[in-house]
């Protein structure tokens, strides 16, 4: 009897110490799994929803989009981009693709089927020594208005503030046109406010260049038009 219960209690102990273990050998496992996991990167940066998409951004509804990096030569662009004068070719910069403006004048207009009342337009901008204008206008071409941008000043017809961008660094441009309210923000900082900005409804938006050289070109990526739903 007394070898009975010896051999119990040894049995006991042997099946508790079989299941300590068990339990400890399921949490390392379960910690190892969870460290393979692969992170999150840091900083990620989201891109816009391609153009087409029903799912909105936190700006609005995109309906174009560009950032060249499909394109190996300017002749490619013709699929998003109509060039009325002037030439660009395609560049890599800063580890991104750039459309470079360097002919003594641009005239190119996204190609847009139709343009809402309520839109915002966002590129990413190097200026050159020259001008950048962004010009508005109807869908006979009746130019409506304008915005200027440049290292040294925002302007559009009826408003202008000093600027002091530096050359040779990428600048975030914001254009919001809402009715007839037409406002600019450069880098996040307010450039133009516009009352009474149009006098009829905007259908075509273009993007044009004066006198960029070689030496001083002008880059944009990252043209992005939505439509704006607040």
């Amino acid at each position: 009897m007394r070898y009975l219960i010896i051999v119990m209690l040894i049995a006991f102990f042997v099946t508790a110490l079989d299941s300590q273990v068990r339990e400890k050998f399921k949490g390392e496992q379960k910690g190892k799994e969870k460290k393979e996991q692969p992170a999150e990167t840091e900083g990620k940066t989201e891109q816009p929803t391609k153009p087409g998409s029903e799912k909105p951004t936190d700006t609005g509804n995109l309906i174009f989009f560009d950032n060249f990096a499909q394109y190996s030569s300017d002749e490619d662009i013709s699929a998003k981009w109509e060039i009325e004068d002037g030439s660009v070719d395609i560049k890599t910069l800063k580890g991104k693709k750039w459309m470079h403006i360097f002919s003594r004048q641009l005239k190119a207009r996204p190609v847009i089927n139709r343009l809402p009342e309520k839109f915002k337009i966002e590129f990413e901008l190097i200026p050159g020594s020259e001008t950048t204008r962004i010009s508005f206008l109807t869908a006979h071409e009746k130019e409506l208005n304008y915005v200027d941008i440049s290292h040294w000043e925002a302007k559009s017809e009826k408003a202008n503030t000093y600027l002091n961008l530096t050359e040779n660094v990428s600048h975030k441009v914001e254009i919001e046109v809402k009715g007839n309210l037409l406002k600019c923000a450069i880098n996040g900082q307010t450039a133009i406010i516009e009352q009474r900005a149009f006098e009829e409804n905007v259908d075509l938006i273009k993007l044009e260049a004066w006198y960029p050289s070689l030496n001083n070109p002008i880059y944009i990526t990252n043209f992005a038009v939505y439509e704006l739903t607040r």
